[in-house]
């Protein structure tokens, strides 16, 4: 069975492992049963083996994917806590007891001795007439409830003192470590809670069953006895005569005289069994005909009244609980199962950009497209397109649909009222003459919005735009998300807004990013929410995924700029090679020309991973210079660099170290070329700083960069990175704004990690074979990008 319109029925077995998966979800809330991780693996598994390709996901699908995944969780479970693991099974004590109740009543009807004395068996046995009577009291109830349900009476909870001490027990099991005790209640109370009709069906079933056996083991009982004794059968009574007595017997024996041919005790029989004393026992049993006929009316009548009525009352029950057991109703509308549907029925969340003028349209698709391009090629502004930002690892769908501005609000049709919406309106103005009202016409992209959208994103720069948009707005129903590309006059109506955000709070940088995301979430209906949920954090991940790729293009560099060497020839070996000018001005000129050879593969190491750079955060190629450019007039020191700052006898430490990082964080290209003056014109303090002289076992003098070199160029290389993922962005003259505190805050986060960088530079130098970028440098490089994002955006969610 499917369940009704708003449920979804599944089996007994599998009801209970859903709901014990429930209750585990739902109170381990810190992972311990199960993590986090591992939930989100299960809901990928379960979601794969219940999805039919190409098929809609009915309740069959919703059925299959419950199933599967109480499946995976319970597995899970079950390796941290066996106990709780086994309560998916019905315990043997309970099958038990259901089969015990029965078998018990029949060996108390056997054993409970109905006849105290077999010489003196009353004819009217008040033991059997009071069982007789206690099974027709409890038919009338049950025809009673039966009509009361009929007319529509409200029944009474089933089972409420069960729940209501299942309630305490679960208050109970939230006390401190006993998280087991407070699943097992959150259990019990869901599954009694649900279940109430169908134990109510079972407990039905047991208790006729119980009734049928003990009925039927008074009449074994009553046929046991007559084997070891003979019954003298007699009555007595202050108030009756034989008369009644036999008018009676009558009446409580007509069952059994209509189906058999049994006659019951005349008048005569009756007079003559009035109590005169113990009756002597018969010479022969078959001289004891009256005690025989009455051990077979009486069992006659207890199978015909009690235990055939009983036994087709189990059977309805039976059929009653078996029908429910097959098809125990759940209420997806539940949170849980709100969640869980979400994840079988990947949510759509349709973005609607609205904006009065070009340059803010495109301001927010540069941030939602991740593109920066001025004039975004392939992206038509305001024409109503659509475009696809993300798909979760689930199927979710994150799209913004580019809204035509509506300038003039009549072209919106109006909101008719409930009697312009009557037929009969328009027959009376046909009659009338009057020519119909033209259609208006609705552009398509407008139409999606409304019947589809889930967010306005409103983007204003003028104090008046909310005011025109407002018809719009209306219109479209949906909430709207004020996202303000101005100033903070701009933020005076944002009466009719679920929320304001200026552009510098979240379009700046990617880290940004997730406060829109929040604020799209807490936009969105329930069951919408959890599937955006994942957008966003597939979105992050994105970002992520990005950040380091761009550190493995830096480190790919600067692993290239370390083992980068240049042969200079034989060192001079003698005292005549030291002080002969020739000689020493030779050496000079080999040493600068291995030097500028260096300069130009790192030149084009350099533009490659810039080109990268661009590409990989979609900015086009030709911004480079412009980059450049910025990122010389915000660091590269002008002055003239002064002996005293060279100084030092050609250390590459103190102030002159302190100038080389001025010239070198410029940039990759400019620290190169301020590298390459170095050769031609620098001094000797220029040359020990930038450059590393070695000698190989055979004698020659090889040059190579110097640690400090290559920890200024990883500075000029986050430099940059900040530079790119900044290039384009936020409002107004900020888009092209590079703060100086970048500055500070890369060098500060480079330094603290300059001995593991120089750890990285030792091994890049001795693997010179190595292709791919060491794991360990990638990964400082994005620790020390990280952390430098955090500090220059604290108040942002963490990534």
């Amino acid at each position: 069975m499917q369940g009704t319109a708003d449920t979804i029925a599944m089996n007994e077995e599998a009801a209970r492992r859903v709901l014990l998966a429930q209750s585990i979800e739902t109170v381990d809330t810190l992972g311990r049963l199960v993590s986090q991780a591992e939930r989100e693996q299960i809901d990928r598994e379960a979601g794969a083996a219940a999805r039919t390709p190409g098929a809609a996901s009915d309740k069959g699908t919703i059925g299959r994917f419950l199933r599967a995944r109480a499946a995976l969780v319970l597995q899970t479970a079950g390796k941290r806590d066996r106990a709780l693991a086994s309560l998916q099974d019905v315990g043997a004590g309970e099958r038990w007891l259901l089969a015990g109740i029965p078998l018990a009543a029949l060996l108390l009807g056997i054993f409970t001795d109905q006849v105290a004395n077999p010489h003196q068996v009353n004819l009217l046995s008040k033991p059997l007439l009071l069982l007789l009577l206690w099974n027709l009291v409890v038919y009338a109830l049950l025809l009673a409830k039966l009509l009361a349900r009929r007319r529509g009476q409200p029944r009474p909870p089933r089972f409420a003192a069960l729940r209501q001490w299942l309630g305490g027990l679960r208050e109970w099991g939230r006390r401190p470590r006993h998280l087991r005790g407070e699943v097992t209640a959150a259990f019990l109370m869901r599954w009694h809670t649900l279940t109430a009709p169908l134990y109510g069906w079972r407990l039905a079933r047991v208790m006729h069953l119980a009734a049928a056996a003990w009925a039927l083991g008074v009449a074994l009982s009553l046929f046991f006895g007559g084997v070891w004794a003979s019954y003298g059968v007699q009555w007595e009574s202050t108030f009756l005569s034989a008369a009644d007595v036999h008018r009676f017997l009558s009446v409580l024996f007509k069952p059994v005289t209509a189906l058999f041919p049994w006659a019951t005790f005349s008048l005569e029989d009756v007079r003559s069994l009035r109590a005169a004393g113990p009756l002597p026992s018969p010479a022969d049993a078959a001289d004891n005909l009256t005690g025989r006929r009455w051990v077979f009316l009486y069992t006659a009548l207890l199978a015909l009244v009690i235990v055939l009525p009983r036994l087709a009352l189990a059977a309805s029950a039976w059929w009653r609980e078996r029908r429910l057991a097959l098809a125990v109703a759940i209420d997806p509308s539940d949170g849980y199962y709100q969640r869980l549907l979400a994840l079988l029925s990947p949510a759509r969340v349709q973005l609607c950009l609205l904006a009065h003028r070009g340059e803010d349209r495109a301001a927010l698709l540069r941030v939602l497209l991740h593109r920066v391009d001025d004039d975004l090629p392939g992206v038509s502004l305001g024409q109503g397109a659509s475009h696809d930002l993300l798909q979760g690892p689930g199927g979710e769908l994150l799209r913004v649909i580019d809204l035509p501005h509506v300038a003039d609000p009549a072209s919106l049709p109006p909101k008719r009222s409930v009697a312009e919406a009557g037929g009969w309106t328009a027959r009376l103005l046909d009659l009338l003459g009057k020519p119909p009202t033209p259609a208006l016409r609705i552009e398509p992209a407008l139409q999606v919005a409304r019947d589809e959208g889930d967010v306005v994103l409103h983007v204003v720069s003028s104090p008046a735009d909310p005011a025109a948009a407002s018809a719009l707005l209306a219109w479209l129903g949906k909430p709207v998300l004020l996202l303000v590309n101005g100033g903070g006059e701009l933020l005076a109506d944002t009466a009719a807004a679920a929320a304001v955000l200026p552009f510098d709070g979240f379009a700046r940088c990617w880290v940004q990013e997730r406060v829109l995301l929040d604020a799209i979430g807490r936009c969105l209906p329930e069951h919408k929410a959890v599937g955006f949920g994942r957008l966003a954090r597939a979105w992050d991940e994105r970002n992520l995924d990005h950040l380091r790729e761009a550190m493995a293009v830096i480190a790919r560099h600067l692993l290239e700029a370390a083992r980068q060497t240049e042969d200079v020839g034989k060192a001079p070996r003698s005292l005549i090679s030291l002080v002969s000018p020739g000689e020493r001005n030779a050496n000079d000129r080999r040493t600068r020309e291995a030097m500028a050879a260096v300069v130009a593969r790192l030149q084009r190491s350099d533009a490659e991973a810039t080109s990268r750079l661009l590409a990989l955060h979609g900015i086009d190629q030709g911004a480079a210079a412009d980059l450049n450019q910025r990122l010389e007039e915000k660091f590269v020191v002008q002055q003239a660099i002064s002996a005293g700052q060279a100084g030092m006898a050609g250390a590459a430490t103190g102030a002159a170290m302190g100038v080389s990082i001025d010239l070198l964080t410029a940039g990759l290209t400019l620290g190169l070329a301020a590298a390459a003056g170095a050769v031609v014109g620098g001094g000797a303090a220029w040359v020990a700083a930038v450059w590393k002289n070695q000698s190989t076992p055979a004698g020659n003098s090889v040059v190579q960069l110097s640690d400090d070199m290559l920890q200024a160029m990883a500075e000029a290389g986050l430099l940059r990175y900040l530079a790119v993922i900044h290039f384009g962005r936020g409002t107004g003259a900020s888009r092209s704004e590079i703060r100086p505190e970048w500055r500070s805050e890369v060098v500060a986060a480079v330094e603290r990690r300059s001995a593991d960088l120089k750890e990285q530079w030792v091994l890049a130098r001795a693997r010179q074979q190595a292709l791919e970028p060491a794991a360990a440098l990638v990964g400082i490089l994005e620790a020390i990008a990280l952390g430098v994002l955090t500090q220059l955006y604290p108040a942002t969610p963490a990534v």
